[in-house]
């Protein structure tokens, strides 16, 4: 869910228009173990300006969370995984005592010194040439709000689905998406600028987010195995491949299409999507 924006002093990189730029955090993928809660993520940002100023430490990346079970919340500072350029993996540890079902997370960049000339080149043109004074602490940038399951943990036998697939944003891809299978790990799927930031804004609806992107990516790459299946090559090689067999035979629809797969698979996700958006038609008219 999609933390309720405030009103700020100024211009903050979130999913308004106050600035033309993206931060936004997808893939996360939790580990449970005895006395510990792992938590993996891409974080995608887009605005070079706030990039400077975390490689300059005058800005820094912290991820606040909160268990409304346990009553527990704190302030993260996650550990760098991988740098892939505007997107970046990263990992955070939790005590598992602190948690019990679902948890919220969200990551947001801060100011570390004082700026009474902050500005950003991308900044809303209404802004014109304005410049703001910004203090230690102050909000630069907000991510969205995720929930996260702290009980979920990767069995090989039921792989989660997320787990299967990457999702990256991809200015080169003129309208929705492409998919990439040539990974051994995951498919990768490149999400065009403008679907991506009405994707990542939908973090509040997964059914929604699902029934988008993931539905047809999950049925191109059933149908890139059933193509390997046909000339013999059972892509054994490929972890995302074995992933979604093993999805496919438990459900029983291994001789099925790809379509009637990956709607097995994700439980019927159009009728989801058509449930939330009627929910939320209804909300607006009450």
């Amino acid at each position: 869910m999609v933390r309720a924006r405030g009103s700020y002093p100024h211009p903050v990189v979130d999913h308004s228009d106050d600035v033309d730029s993206i931060f936004t955090i997808s893939q996360p993928t939790g580990t449970s173990g005895p006395s510990k809660f792992e938590l993996n993520f891409n974080l995608t940002l887009t605005d070079p300006d706030l990039q400077r100023m975390l490689d300059e430490n005058s800005a820094q990346l912290a991820v606040r969370w909160r268990c409304a079970q346990t009553f527990k919340l704190g302030t993260l500072h996650p550990t760098l995984v991988l740098d892939q350029g505007t997107t970046r993996s990263f990992r955070v540890v939790l005590n598992q005592d602190d948690l019990a079902g679902r948890f919220r997370v969200e990551p947001e960049i801060t100011a570390v010194v004082a700026n009474d000339s902050y500005s950003l080149v991308k900044q809303n043109p209404d802004y014109g040439d304005t410049t703001f004074a910004i203090m230690p602490g102050d909000l630069l940038a907000h991510a969205g709000t995720l929930e996260i399951d702290a009980e979920k943990s990767y069995d090989p036998l039921n792989p989660p689905i997320d787990a299967c697939f990457r999702f990256e944003l991809d200015p080169t891809v003129p309208r929705g998406i492409d998919v990439d299978f040539s990974e051994q790990d995951y498919v990768v799927v490149r999400i065009a600028s403008e679907t991506y930031i009405p994707f990542t804004a939908l973090a509040g609806q997964p059914q929604i987010q699902i029934s988008m992107i993931m539905m047809p990516a999950l049925m191109a790459a059933l149908s890139f195995i059933q193509g390997g299946d046909a000339e013999g090559d059972l892509l054994d090689d490929f972890g995302w491949a074995r992933a979604l067999k093993t999805l496919i035979d438990r459900l029983k629809v291994a001789e099925a299409s790809p379509l009637v797969q990956a709607q097995a698979i994700l439980d019927d996700p159009i009728g989801q999507a058509a449930r939330t958006l009627f929910e939320v038609e209804k909300g607006d008219e009450a």
